[in-house]
């Protein structure tokens, strides 16, 4: 006998989708108090529930109506980093991830989000994402003049008193 319920009918219109529910991590679910197995709910639940990428085996939760729509694993599009760090910064950009201000190994290098950087031969701390420093190959805005050195030492005090 089975140790599942058949799958609502729904899940053969997306056997992507299928393959990749994570069976184990989808034990708990209820509705109204009552379990509830993942087998019986349709491929656009709003419920959250946990995915197994069958590519890249990286874990993570979004609503089936989520997956529908086409929502891929977040660390194979370098939304997230893989759960063996695959895509960090650390590993992809290393000498752009010994400049960062933080830990390299949990940020991905084409992130839009603005980081901490310190320019290794003058020290200058500044802000700025790593995907307009590795797009624009930007270094230091204080050494090109695009910005006031930490110090001061390139402001109009200094140069010209």
């Amino acid at each position: 006998m089975n140790q599942y319920p058949e799958p609502n009918p729904k899940w053969k219109d997306f056997p992507q989708l299928f393959q990749e529910l994570n069976l184990e991590k989808n034990l708990d679910l209820s509705y109204n108090g009552k379990p509830l197995h993942v087998f019986e709910l349709s491929p656009g639940t709003g419920k959250m529930l946990d995915w197994k990428c069958s590519t890249c085996e990286h874990e993570w939760k979004t609503t089936g109506a989520n997956r529908r729509k086409g929502s891929r694993c977040p660390a194979c599009i370098n939304r997230e980093v893989h759960i063996d760090g695959r895509n960090s910064m650390a590993v992809t950009h290393p000498l752009l991830a010994a400049e960062y201000q933080g830990d390299a190994g949990k940020v991905v290098s084409g992130t839009s989000k603005k980081l901490d950087w310190k320019w290794s031969k003058c020290e200058h701390v500044w802000c700025i994402s790593p995907n307009q420093r590795i797009g624009g190959g930007l270094g230091c805005p204080a050494c090109s003049n695009r910005a006031i050195h930490s110090d001061g030492r390139n402001s109009m005090a200094v140069t010209h008193p």
